[in-house]
């Protein structure tokens, strides 16, 4: 079996940022099992991301601890000044981690935010 060659590897960080960044989140952590080089640009552009996009389906799959570290992880990687969008499907039960996230959203003065507070984990 011939190998093939990985032209999209080549390409400069910027253009493969530029690429990604039109992607869904979701699809975009997915290229991070390619390689060291892959799982560095998605965190790249998960740092500057405009849209976070935290909804049921990047829920699925976690048990709701789960889903209350890994956005609590997920929001200290965001390095970026301002987000335009910010939806959440649902609030854990405690009130300091909605709490926290929501003033993660006013310090980067969100422009929407989609919180989902009657719905619990499992609904969502």
């Amino acid at each position: 079996m011939e190998k093939s060659d990985d032209r999209i590897s080549k390409l400069p960080d910027d253009i493969l940022h530029s690429i990604l960044s039109m992607m869904p989140m979701k699809f975009i952590i997915r290229t991070s099992i390619l390689s060291r080089r892959w799982r560095k640009l998605w965190k790249h552009i998960w740092a500057y991301a405009t849209a976070l996009d935290l909804g049921a389906e990047f829920a699925s799959g976690q048990t709701p601890e789960e889903f209350v570290a890994t956005v609590n992880r997920y929001l200290q990687l965001h390095k970026g000044k301002e987000i335009q969008i910010f939806r959440l499907p649902y609030i854990p039960c405690n009130p300091s981690d909605a709490e926290k996230w929501v003033e993660f959203a006013v310090e980067k003065g969100v422009k929407e935010l989609d919180i989902n507070f009657s719905q619990s984990f499992e609904e969502s």
